[in-house]
């Protein structure tokens, strides 16, 4: 079960993983971890999840930069724009065919919400992810 993996990640990655509590009807349906193509030794892990709306999201977080994280979400004529959630700013990166990749950079990760279709729900993942507590890396 990929929120299962989180825990495991956080013993081997060299960054804070946090697991964010979600509201019900929240369900994790993939997860990978995998190194960032191009960013030497920076490793990601992601979560996927559909929404209670029954859309898909994917929570990313890494060592990697904001421009290499842009690079995995290859996309054609971005523009970017600032929200903030939870008093943290997020960049939020729109391509030419309306989808959007969030960013956040909390110094020794960044965490990227990719929302598969309309964002009304990456508040939600959003405050959730920044409220929890880095997992053990014990």
């Amino acid at each position: 079960h990929p929120e299962k993996e989180l825990p495991r990640d956080a013993k081997r990655l060299s960054f804070p993983v946090r697991l964010p509590s979600l509201p019900d009807g929240w369900q994790a349906n993939s997860g990978r971890l995998e190194s960032v193509p191009g960013a030497g030794d920076s490793m990601l892990t992601s979560v996927g999840y559909v929404t209670p709306s029954a859309r898909f999201m994917e929570l990313t977080q890494s060592d990697a930069t904001e421009e290499q994280l842009l690079r995995v979400e290859q996309g054609q004529g971005l523009t970017a724009r600032n929200e903030t959630v939870a008093g943290r700013t997020w960049v939020v990166y729109e391509h030419d065919d309306r989808s959007e990749v969030w960013i956040a950079d909390l110094g020794d990760v960044r965490i990227m919400i990719t929302p598969k279709g309309p964002s009304d729900d990456v508040p939600v993942l959003a405050e959730a992810v920044l409220a929890a507590d880095p997992l053990p890396r014990e």
